[in-house]
């Protein structure tokens, strides 16, 4: 009778090893495994994938940015900022004026608030931004938001530019996203305004205001892409409620600021058949 050697056990248990390293877990095939883990907590497998699907809800949630700058008056921030309670969205974005009634309205202070300043074109002298600026993180925005503006960028002033945000950066102590247009300009423009940005610490950059014609946006985020030495935080913008078109974008930027991020969280868990 043969037996199996020690090479050749060795063998079997390497291959058994790699193919379980290989093995992925997704929402189709978790099934697989509902009937272990609904045993371990007590949950039928129907609970327990639901669950699943709410978990990965929230995480897509969490990476949205529900824009605000349209809304004018509290009572109006108010229920956004309520929006923002109910569904977990990761920011909302607003003017600076309504910086302090969107803070007292979020319940999750994991939400950030983040203030937009000479929005939406940044066409305003540079004293004006910076002042803006100051006043804005006075009021406690954990974030804020400031367009580049395309005719400076239009006339090479980056010089102006990275004076500006060097100033801001100096001038508060919040995190500042850097807002480019790019939609309106070249990829070489797109490119130089993003050095003269990071070379005076801008990390974080959004590629449009929705306001004008952003083009292809997955485009524009693959030149914002391209220009970066190291990692920086890169956000979309959506204008339309498509779930799986924010996905998309998911998958080359990080965050996504959208108008309509509650019919967009709706779309999403009508996809996911979750609540």
């Amino acid at each position: 009778m043969e037996t199996a050697t020690d090479n050749e056990i060795k063998e079997k248990e390497t291959v058994e090893e790699k193919s379980e390293e290989k093995k992925e877990y997704t929402i189709d095939s978790i099934s697989e495994d509902l009937l272990s883990v609904s045993s371990v907590f007590g949950q039928s497998e129907e609970e327990i994938e639901r669950e699943f699907k709410e978990f990965k809800a929230a995480k897509l949630f969490k990476r949205i940015q529900l824009d605000a700058t349209n809304v004018n008056g509290d009572e109006d921030i108010e229920y956004r900022a309520e929006e923002c309670n109910k569904y977990g969205f990761g920011a909302i974005i607003v003017l600076p004026q309504f910086i302090i009634t969107a803070k007292k309205k979020l319940r999750n202070k994991n939400v950030e608030v983040i203030g937009a300043i000479s929005y939406p074109y940044g066409e305003e002298i540079p004293y004006t931004t910076v002042k803006s600026a100051r006043k804005a993180a006075s009021k406690g925005a954990d974030v804020l938001l400031v367009p580049v503006g395309v005719a400076l960028i239009k006339r090479g002033a980056y010089d102006v530019i990275r004076q500006t945000f060097k100033k801001i950066k100096k001038k508060v102590k919040c995190n500042v996203c850097a807002l480019i247009e790019c939609g309106s300009l070249g990829i070489d423009e797109v490119d130089r305004t993003i050095k003269a940005l990071t070379q005076v610490g801008i990390t974080s950059f959004r590629s449009s205001t929705g306001f004008k014609n952003a083009g292809d946006e997955f485009a524009n985020l693959k030149s914002m892409r391209a220009a970066f030495k190291t990692g920086n935080l890169v956000t979309a913008y959506a204008d339309s409620t498509n779930g799986q078109n924010a996905i998309r974008l998911m998958t080359v930027a990080d965050r996504i600021a959208t108008k309509n991020a509650t019919q967009m969280a709706e779309e999403i868990k009508g996809q996911l058949n979750c609540r």
